[in-house]
């Protein structure tokens, strides 16, 4: 199992050392980042934005800001559902989402053009009916130090980009939203289990297939919702799950134990990993200084074992340009998602387990490691 990788070696001055990362990356988060309030989320009067509108429907255990339009980090024990038509603007740079000024810009912003609260029991019917044949429901769970608008304007722009067909489906869980609130984060992803948990009951509703798509501590929050559950007896919801987790912040003992739990979905569980991710080497500072599941090395023998032996496909995608930090490589992936469901060979390229090279430059786009390793020896 994962947990046979070697751990991280504790470095001498440890609390010294975790103190300046932890400094650097939050000047680094804190003075690169424009960080919305729930104010963006107003919709605009014009009632024929410039850019292409696209629907995100959101599911989230906060408490919903005073002025109404959005939520903010204090959690509820109450689930609320809502749905929000966004123009993605025409005029943007890749991977990158602007955010509403005064007067708005309609050509170069993020803007909401309407919202609407929703019951359980229609979010559950308009999701089922706005999913077109052959399709299926995507859920995306974010990560830490998240903010409720960043999280459901970016879900916008993965959508647009990757021209997904199904419903997009944000679940907000209560984050600080604050670079230093790691802990206090950590305690929100716990408290919200069973509300995902039920968020992904509703969206397979009827034999329906749905996609969970998490990144960093949104992974951990989302295998933990897995296996809640397994726990529940609902292998038919999880039978019916296509699962991807992007840089997940897990320490891989405890994944271990989680999928031991969960047992075989069906369907491979994705994991896309890359080893320069500097906010997982902080995460294993902060934890147990045992590797983060999204941080693995796929070169590493007993890593492609346990990938098969536990029906999980690791994709190394390190060569992607992102960030300083290297923590949302996912972004610029978004556009790739129909060619990797359908690879060069004509198969589903996210459907065999095992240990994978990302390499866009070929119609192969996935490389199996055991084939490179061959191949230079």
């Amino acid at each position: 199992m994962f947990l046979r990788t070697p751990l991280t070696a504790r470095p001498a001055f440890r609390t010294l050392h975790l103190f300046l990362i932890v400094l650097i990356l939050s000047l680094g988060l804190i003075g690169c980042a424009e960080r919305p309030t729930s104010g963006v989320l107003l919709p605009i009067a014009e009632t024929d934005p410039a850019g292409t509108v696209v629907r995100v429907y959101a599911a989230t255990n906060r408490e919903r800001d005073e002025n109404g339009e959005g939520f903010g980090s204090d959690p509820s024990f109450e689930t609320t559902y809502m749905f929000y038509d966004i123009s993605v603007p025409p005029v943007r740079k890749p991977n990158v989402v602007r955010y509403r000024s005064e007067p708005p810009k309609l050509t170069s912003e993020f803007l909401v053009v309407a919202s609407g609260t929703l019951s359980r029991a229609e979010f559950r019917r308009r999701v089922a009916q706005e999913t077109p044949a052959g399709s299926q429901p995507g859920i995306y769970v974010h990560g830490f130090n998240t903010r409720f608008p960043e999280a459901l304007l970016h879900l916008a722009l993965l959508k647009a980009d990757s021209g997904y067909a199904g419903p997009a489906v944000l679940f907000s869980w209560p984050s600080y939203g604050h670079p230093l609130e790691y802990v206090a984060d950590r305690q929100s992803a716990i408290f919200s289990r069973d509300a995902l948990a039920s968020v992904l009951t509703d969206t397979t509703a009827n034999g329906q297939k749905a996609l969970l798509f998490a990144h960093s501590m949104g992974s951990w929050l989302s295998i933990e919702a897995l296996r809640t559950l397994k726990l529940q007896g609902r292998e038919d919801v999880l039978k019916r799950l296509e699962v991807i987790l992007a840089a997940p912040d897990i320490d891989v003992m405890v994944f271990d134990q989680q999928m031991r739990t969960i047992g075989n979905m069906g369907r491979p569980l994705v994991v896309l990993v890359a080893r320069d991710d500097k906010a997982l080497a902080v995460s294993s500072l902060i934890g147990t200084g045992r590797p983060r599941l999204g941080a693995l090395s796929v070169d590493a023998p007993e890593v492609q074992n346990s990938a098969r032996a536990s029906n999980v496909r690791i994709i190394d995608i390190g060569s992607v340009e992102t960030d300083p930090i290297g923590h949302s490589r996912y972004v610029p992936l978004a556009a790739l998602y129909t060619s990797l469901q359908k690879g060069g060979r004509g198969e589903n390229e996210l459907a065999v387990a095992g240990a994978y090279v990302l390499n866009t430059l070929t119609a192969e786009m996935l490389r199996p490691v055991a084939a490179i390793t061959r191949q230079a020896q």
